[in-house]
């Protein structure tokens, strides 16, 4: 996984004014490291109608969910249950 894909660098940028812009980078770069999801994953991050400092506190929001006590190797569905809840 490419340094500027992890989620420790989308965390330390957050409340950035620039997060849509590095979300969409970011997922170019797993893109150009995974040719098999190419066109895949959605760039929408950056667009206008998507506030930023919202953005921002979505993604400390979902750094928020302990996940240790999830027990489980779907964490991708327990961060669903969780919103969902």
């Amino acid at each position: 996984m490419p340094q500027d894909s992890r989620w420790s660098a989308l965390l330390s940028k957050a409340k950035s004014p620039q997060i849509g812009k590095d979300l969409d980078y970011a997922l170019d770069l797993i893109e150009k490291d995974n040719p098999q999801l190419k066109g895949v994953l959605p760039k929408v991050y950056a667009k206008d109608n998507l506030d930023s400092a919202t953005l921002g506190d979505l993604i400390n929001l979902i750094d928020s969910i302990s996940l240790n006590q999830a027990n489980t190797s779907d964490i991708l569905g327990h961060i669903f249950e969780y919103f969902f809840r």
